[in-house]
Formats: C-alpha cells, structure tokens, sequence
C-alpha cells in the first residue's frame, strides 16, 4: 500500500463557515471525554460566520449506543443514507457536540471526495437537527468548543423473574445448619 503524500498535502482540509450550511457531514477527529480521539462522520448543527466556527454533532453507526435518544438525528433509511453520502445507517447525536473553527486541524479529508465535506442532508432531516439543536440547554461558546460529553444513563438493574424484584437470601453465619426434624 503506498501513498501519495503530495496529493494529500493538497487537499482541503478546512470547513468554510461561509459555505458550510447546517445538514452539511464533515469528517472529524472527534474527542471524547478522555482525550483520545477518533474519525467520525459529523453533522454541521450550527454555523456562526463571525467567528468562522461550526457546532458539530457526534456521529455513531451503533444505534444501541446509550445514550439519550430524543437528543439524537437518526438515519435510517437506505435511499437517505446514500443521498447523504452515508454508507450505514447513523445516529448523530446533538448533546455531544463540539466547536470547531474553520480551518481546525481535527478536520479530516475524505478519501475520495477530497475535502471534509463528505455529504448533506435532506431538507427535512436538516429541519429536525436545527429543532434539537434549538431545543438543547444554553451553552456558552468557550464550553462547546471544549467539547460537550454527556454522561451515560445509569444503568437500570436488570429485574428478577417476571419483572420481580430480585430477592437476595443469605444464610447467617451464626445459625446452625437447618436439619428436617425426625418425627
């Protein structure tokens, strides 16, 4: 396997706010809480021209991902999938989200298209990732460019029998061994 360096030094990398809209993907080295970080389809949420900086929303193709799903955008269908340059089904999820500038180094070209940007979507989609954005908790621009990372629910205990309660039986350490009686 060999790569032409040259070339990729060429690409762009950089998102312009100016053209970026909301519903565009982006692929990013998004961080997570620990500090590693990985390459994700993102999808633009926000974009403010005056400072060149675009909100991105986290991008996942594990649906089961635990997390709060009515903070969440999920595409689901084959023929939106494709429109969107998605090659699975995607769950983007607005309550992690970061700020980026335009021309942040986290941005990362795509290999065949040659620039960030790797898709957009639909009007309607895009409508609705501008609703949950809009409906999100206030966040002053400072956090969000260090990255929002919400904690996972907590997990529920899983119930015994038939929903039941689980009913946890010890023996005393004390008490003597229980023998039938003798009749």
């Amino acid at each position: 396997m060999s790569f032409n360096l040259k070339k990729e030094a060429t690409m762009p990398k950089s998102v312009n706010s100016n053209t970026s809209t909301v519903g565009d993907l982006v692929a990013c080295k998004f961080p997570f809480a620990e500090g590693a970080h990985k390459t994700r389809i993102c999808a633009v949420v926000a974009v403010c021209p005056e400072t060149d900086e675009v909100v991105l929303a986290y991008g996942t193709g594990n649906l089961r991902f635990k997390a709060d799903v009515t903070h969440a955008l999920t595409v689901f269908r084959e023929a939106d999938c494709q429109a969107a340059g998605l090659h699975k089904p995607t769950r983007f999820q607005v309550d992690r989200r970061i700020r980026l500038s335009g021309n942040d180094p986290r941005f990362r070209v795509h290999r065949t298209k040659g620039t960030a940007k790797v898709g957009q979507l639909n009007p309607a989609m895009t409508a609705r990732l501008r609703e949950i954005y809009r409906r999100m908790p206030p966040v002053c621009a400072a956090k969000e460019r260090q990255g929002i990372h919400p904690t996972g629910p907590v997990p529920r205990r899983r119930p015994g029998f038939f929903g039941r309660p689980r009913v946890v039986v010890r023996a005393l350490a004390s008490a003597p061994p229980h023998r039938p009686s003798e009749a």
